[in-house]
């Protein structure tokens, strides 16, 4: 790989694409995430604040008045630690069909380096908010009583049809957290995902994204925050990812700097049994297919 950072490196080491300053919801300064990347052996690392989403005031998302100084800060940071880590410019795009995705004019008017679209909001619920659906537990039950008149499988449904509608009509790069709908479905409270309907549900959103085209993120943020014992998605969707030939990446999406790694040894063994043996990464301007072990990524 030449001169590339990859190179540089030693001869494991960590990459990460989702992740979330306090220009948004996460904890510290840009610049801190940037010293714990390096601290963790690091070749590469994504900046992907929320996007702000026009018209909802949503506390997660970034404000339309902080987006220049996002920019201008990634990249500064991106010129001064040019020699000791690859950093990229990106955001996490809602998709909410008439009001924003990846390819809405103001964020394609940021030179992004890639863009993660991902679906948080399904519909919008009588007070005219949208129904958030990795919000509480509460704030779960609400949307699938009032939207779906308590049908779980209407609202899983409607998820994966959001989804597939934004691989087919707006794809972005990565597809973030595919299967977070499962978020509050600890001990299968609400379905059980080895149930035919579930799974021909997500299969369909998998088929969609291997036709799009767009990269995979295998998310831990669910394992480390004790809501799935697998990563978003987990084993069966795996392979079947893989059967499909989907690129993947591992991302922990975090919001802190010591979660930039978080069960990335437990999900590296999750991507490795599902018969994958490279992830694609963003480092030195450019995806790649890089070899995983368990340990990290191999130059």
């Amino acid at each position: 790989m030449g001169n590339s950072l990859i190179s540089m490196c030693e001869e494991l080491f960590w990459v990460n694409h989702h992740s979330h300053c306090n220009f948004c919801d996460g904890s510290d300064e840009p610049e801190a995430y940037v010293m714990a990347a390096i601290s963790d052996r690091f070749a590469g690392y994504g900046f992907s604040s929320h996007a702000p989403v026009p018209g909802r005031n949503v506390a997660w998302a970034m404000r339309l008045e902080k987006l220049s100084d996002y920019l201008k800060e990634v990249r500064r940071l991106r010129e001064q630690y040019a020699d000791r880590l690859s950093l990229a410019l990106s955001l996490e795009v809602d998709f909410v069909p008439g009001v924003i995705g990846p390819s809405s004019p103001h964020i394609k008017a940021c030179g992004l380096d890639y863009t993660i679209g991902s679906v948080h909001f399904v519909d919008v619920l009588p007070d005219g908010s949208g129904w958030e659906i990795d919000g509480s537990e509460d704030l779960f039950r609400t949307g699938v009583d009032s939207l779906f008149e308590g049908d779980v499988k209407a609202a899983v449904r409607r998820y994966h049809a959001l989804t597939r509608q934004m691989l087919v009509e707006d794809r972005p790069d990565v597809v973030g957290h595919v299967d977070k709908i499962k978020m509050h479905n600890t001990d299968f409270r609400y379905f059980d995902p080895a149930d035919r309907w579930y799974r021909d549900e997500f299969a369909a959103t998998l088929e969609a994204v291997a036709a799009s085209g767009a990269i995979m993120e295998v998310n831990t943020r669910g394992m480390y925050r004790g809501k799935t014992p697998f990563p978003y998605p987990g084993p069966w969707a795996l392979r079947m990812a893989k059967r499909l030939k989907i690129p993947v990446h591992l991302s922990s999406d975090a919001h802190r700097p010591d979660e930039l790694q978080k069960d990335f040894g437990t999900a590296a063994r999750v991507i490795l049994a599902a018969g994958y043996t490279e992830c694609r990464v963003y480092v030195d301007s450019q995806w790649q297919d890089v070899r995983i072990t368990h340990n990290g990524y191999m130059r």
